[in-house]
C-alpha cells in the first residue's frame, strides 16, 4: 500500500484528497502547510507528495526546494494542486523538480491518475536500480574472481619455482620467468585500482557537493590533450606490435580536465580501440580544439556492439566474452565516461557490429 503525503492549509479540500485517496486503498497522512509537510515526509518517508503551492509558513516551492536538498527525499515523486495557472510558476515548479500539476478545482479522476502515473514511474525506476544492482552482483561474482584469480596464479607458480628449484634454472629462463611475474603484477595492479577508481567515480557521481567542487575547479584546471593522446597511443601501439595500424592528428589545444585524469581516460579507451580489434585493421586519434575545450576521436574498425549491447554498457559487464577472450574487468569505458562527466564534458559512443566503433568525448 503507497503511502501519499497531502500538504493543504484548506482543510475542506485536504480532507477531499484524503478521503479520494483513501477510497482508492492509499495511505494517507496530512499536513496544513510547508514546514509541518517537510516534518511528515523525514517521519513517514512517503512514496508521493501532493502539495498546494500557496500556504503560510512555507509554501509549496520552499517545501520542494527543501525535499529536493534531502538525499533521503530528493527521489519522492511531487504534484503541486494549485489554483494558479501561471505559466511562470509552472516553469519554477519543474525546475525545483516536481513530476505534476493539477489545478484547482481539479477532477478526481485526473488526480487518481496523475497518482497512478506517478507511482508506476517510481515503481518501474525502482526495478530498473534493482536489476541494475542485480547484474553488478552477478558480474562481479562471476568475473571477479576469475580475473583476480588468473595472475594471481601465474605470479604464485613462477615464484614457487623460483624459490623450489632455482638452480635448475639457467639466466635466461629465470629472467623470462620474471618478466612473467611483472606482468602478472601489472595486469592485477590495474585490476584493482580500475576497481577502486570506479568506486570512488559512482559515489562522486551520488555527492552533488563533490560534483560542485570539481565543476568549481575545472576553470583552473588545464591539460594538454595532442600530448596525452599522443603519448599514450604510442605506447599502446609499441605494447600490441601495431606500430602501422595507427594514425594521431592532434593539433595543439587545452582540455579543462586534470593531466592524470585525462591521461586514464586516453589509457582506458586507446587500450579498448587495440584490444577490441584485429592486428592489421586501423585505429585512428582525431582531435579537434574548441571554444569550450577539447574534442577528441577514437576509432577502431573492430567486433562493434550491437545496439543493445550499447544501451547495457556499465561497471563489470563485459560482452560475448565466450567469444572473445578479454582481459580486465570490464570497467574501462565506463572509468572514462564517469571520469569526462565528472569535469561537465560529454561522452558520446558509436558502433557498428563487427564494423567498428567510435568514441568521442568532449573535455
Amino acid at each position: 500500500m503507497a503511502t501519499i503525503l497531502i500538504v493543504e492549509d484548506d482543510h475542506h479540500l485536504r480532507e477531499d484528497i484524503a478521503e479520494i485517496l483513501t477510497f482508492k486503498n492509499y495511505s494517507v497522512i496530512t499536513a496544513q502547510n510547508g514546514r509541518e509537510g517537510l516534518e511528515m515526509a523525514r517521519q513517514y518517508l512517503p512514496d508521493l507528495i501532493i502539495s498546494d503551492i500557496m500556504m503560510p509558513e512555507l509554501d509549496g516551492f520552499g517545501f520542494l526546494l527543501s525535499l529536493r536538498e534531502d538525499k533521503n527525499m530528493a527521489a519522492i515523486p511531487f504534484i503541486f494542486l494549485t489554483a494558479r495557472t501561471d505559466y511562470s510558476d509552472q516553469r519554477k515548479g519543474m525546475s525545483f523538480g516536481a513530476d505534476d500539476y493539477l489545478f484547482k478545482p481539479f477532477n478526481p479522476i485526473d488526480l487518481l491518475n496523475s497518482v497512478s502515473m506517478r507511482l508506476e514511474k517510481q515503481a518501474e525506476l525502482k526495478q530498473r536500480a534493482e536489476q541494475e544492482v542485480s547484474t553488478l552482483r552477478n558480474s562481479v561474482v562471476s568475473m571477479m574472481p576469475h580475473e583476480l584469480r588468473t595472475p594471481l596464479t601465474g605470479i604464485i607458480g613462477y615464484v614457487d619455482l623460483l624459490v623450489n628449484d632455482f638452480e635448475d634454472f639457467d639466466t635466461k629462463q629465470v629472467l623470462r620467468m620474471l618478466q612473467n611475474i611483472q606482468k602478472s603484477s601489472y595486469r592485477l595492479f590495474r585490476i584493482v585500482q580500475n576497481y577502486l577508481l570506479y568506486t570512488q567515480l559512482e559515489i562522486m557521481g551520488l555527492d552533488p557537493e563533490r560534483r560542485a567542487l570539481i565543476n568549481q575547479y575545472k576553470g583552473q584546471t588545464t591539460a594538454d590533450p595532442a600530448d596525452i593522446f599522443s603519448r599514450v597511443s604510442h605506447n599502446k601501439a609499441i605494447q600490441y606490435n601495431r606500430f602501422n595500424d595507427l594514425t594521431v592528428e592532434l593539433p595543439p589545444g587545452v582540455a579543462h580536465i586534470l593531466g592524470d585524469d585525462l591521461e586514464k581516460i586516453a589509457e582506458e579507451l586507446v587500450d579498448n580501440a587495440f584490444k577490441f580489434s584485429q592486428q592489421g585493421s586501423a585505429i585512428s586519434i582525431i582531435g579537434q580544439p574548441e571554444a569550450q575545450g577539447y574534442r577528441i576521436w577514437i576509432t577502431d574498425h573492430g567486433w562493434g556492439m550491437r545496439p543493445d549491447q550499447l544501451s547495457k554498457i556499465g561497471g563489470m559487464v563485459q560482452f560475448d566474452r565466450h567469444i572473445h577472450e578479454q582481459q580486465g574487468a570490464g570497467l574501462g569505458l565506463v572509468i572514462a565516461r564517469r571520469l569526462t562527466e565528472v569535469y561537465g564534458g560529454q561522452f558520446s559512443i558509436e558502433s557498428e557490429y563487427e564494423k567498428g566503433t567510435t568514441v568521442c568525448i568532449v573535455v
